[in-house]
């Protein structure tokens, strides 16, 4: 079994990843993988690209997300301020990565990332 990255942003992660699918794809076939996870920070913009270019090239695309989840317990709003990069979780919310494995997975987590 080889190992696949089931972690990686891309140029649709806002001032976290500088690649684009297309490179990132490339990337993964340089180094054997079979699949590669894209897992942009609370958006699924760059999804249909990557699963597209993915394919053309011979790679598993699996789809997910890195969702910040905040945590209302202790009274935070989860908001950030301009500018604040999502790689350091604010005080009161943490990240979660989720990934798809079906076209209703894919709804799920498209409904939850527009709430």
């Amino acid at each position: 079994m080889s190992y696949v990255e089931l972690h990686c942003h891309s140029c649709f992660s806002f001032r976290e990843g500088a690649s684009t699918p297309l490179e990132l794809v490339l990337r993964a076939r340089q180094l054997g993988y079979a699949a590669l996870a894209l897992t942009d920070h609370d958006n699924l913009a760059g999804a249909l690209e990557f699963a597209r270019t993915a394919k053309g090239w011979g790679v598993r695309p699996i789809t997910g997300a890195e969702v910040t989840i905040a945590d209302q317990a202790i009274g935070r709003s989860g908001k950030r301020a301009i500018g604040q990069s999502h790689s350091r979780p604010i005080a009161g919310e943490f990240h979660l990565t989720l990934l798809v494995e079906t076209p209703r997975g894919y709804a799920n987590l498209s409904r939850l990332l527009t709430r």
